[in-house]
């Protein structure tokens, strides 16, 4: 099983959407945890076109 951590995405503070390299890279994962500060639900979304994704809010995550 290959499993992919991401955290503090901050979209779209930090950018418009995650970037293609982070999307190329975690392609063909079983399992995708993100761990905190999502900022935006849709990135959520998006991971879950490559895996399923369990998550945790973070302290900047006002959508929990």
């Amino acid at each position: 099983m290959r499993i992919a951590v991401i955290s503090d995405t901050h979209v779209p503070a930090s950018c418009d959407e995650l970037p293609a390299a982070l999307l190329d890279k975690i392609k063909g994962v079983d399992l995708i945890i993100h761990a905190g500060d999502i900022t935006n639900p849709t990135v959520l979304d998006e991971l879950n076109k490559i895996a399923h994704v369990e998550a945790v809010a973070g302290n900047m995550d006002s959508h929990k």
